[in-house]
């Protein structure tokens, strides 16, 4: 059943994944609520989720090229670095007050093009670290950690919402990240995709 997480490299970037993808979701949760704050207009929440989502109309697309044709993991590291630094960025911005609409869509969007670059690589790397006989239990166990992340983040945005404000939340996925890009830099992909 976890026979993926056997291997060391994928166990390493399991994990980071996971952590990291905790800390999306309560940022998540800390945005909307952020965003109807600011607007108090339902038409403000949809247009920041869409900000974040629209990127992957194009990017995705890109990514996969990436993928393909430069080195995955580097692309990953880079993409993670620039999303934990918008969360750090705005977590600073709403810590001084001075955060406004216009900034939360900014970084939504900035967000959503790193998430839609590095999906691809996300996936293609899963195969350079497991091989062909172990990519279907890893790819079970990628969609578990996801599901898990999504159930486990935003009831612990909650908590950090109480005890550190909205800021914290933020702040937590923006450190959330050094896990990621921890992984990413200590693991060495055995097999290439392509």
């Amino acid at each position: 059943m976890f026979r993926a997480l056997s291997n060391r490299d994928y166990r390493l970037f399991w994990i980071g994944a996971f952590l990291s993808n905790i800390g999306t979701w309560m940022q998540a949760v800390a945005q909307g609520w952020l965003v109807l704050l600011i607007t108090n207009s339902p038409f403000w929440l949809g247009l920041d989720a869409f900000m974040a989502t629209a990127p992957g109309f194009i990017f995705t697309l890109v990514g996969g090229v990436f993928a393909d044709l430069i080195d995955r993991r580097r692309l990953l590291l880079i993409t993670q670095v620039v999303a934990g630094v918008a969360a750090l960025g705005l977590a600073t911005l709403v810590v001084t007050g001075v955060v406004n609409r216009w900034m939360v869509l900014g970084f939504s969007f900035v967000t959503g093009c790193c998430m839609a670059l590095a999906s691809p690589s996300f996936l293609a790397m899963t195969y350079d670290l497991v091989g062909r006989e172990d990519l279907p239990n890893a790819i079970a166990m990628n969609s578990t950690q996801f599901q898990l992340a999504r159930v486990v983040g935003p009831a612990l945005a909650g908590v950090a919402f109480r005890l550190f404000g909205l800021a914290g939340c933020f702040y937590a996925n923006g450190l959330s990240f050094i896990a990621v890009v921890a992984a990413l830099w200590v693991v060495r992909p055995q097999y290439r995709l392509v």
